[in-house]
């Protein structure tokens, strides 16, 4: 959210001071937000296992958990997570998932961070401390 790129110089101050983002009414915190999302996958075909998957990212606090849910948000399932590269990348997941039914199935997922503080569901644009909401793809199950 906050990324300082092709520093030039360096001020030291004795007081708070607000920078350029911050002027223009964004957060000087700065502070990365527990998100998650599902990148795949789009189809599945009802009784044939099919995995869901993404990622989830909260900086340094890191992912504890992700949950899934294919019923619209009503019921939650763990997801298997992959160990991170690093305390700060983005946590791998996985969800093993048999449809039950032909039918357009709306999927959720929500991540809980390593200081067990889970996702905020609200959708709230960027500005001004960072996106949040729960993401939901649809999937279409065949017969």
């Amino acid at each position: 959210m906050m990324n300082a790129k092709w520093l030039e110089s360096i001020d030291v101050v004795d007081a708070d001071h607000r920078g350029f983002w911050a002027k223009r009414g964004w957060s000087q915190v700065g502070e990365v937000r527990t998100q998650s999302r599902i990148d795949t996958p789009s189809e599945a075909s009802v009784g044939r296992p099919a995995w869901i998957a993404g990622v989830a990212w909260a900086g340094d606090r890191g992912i504890a958990r992700v949950e899934v849910s294919v019923d619209g948000g009503r019921t939650w399932a763990d997801a298997q997570l992959s160990k991170p590269r690093s305390a700060v990348a983005w946590t791998r997941w996985a969800y093993r998932w048999t449809p039950e039914r032909a039918a357009t199935q709306r999927v959720l997922c929500r991540a809980t961070d390593g200081d067990g503080r889970r996702q905020l569901r609200d959708e709230r644009a960027p500005h001004p401390a960072g996106a949040t909401g729960y993401h939901d793809v649809e999937i279409r199950v065949s017969a």
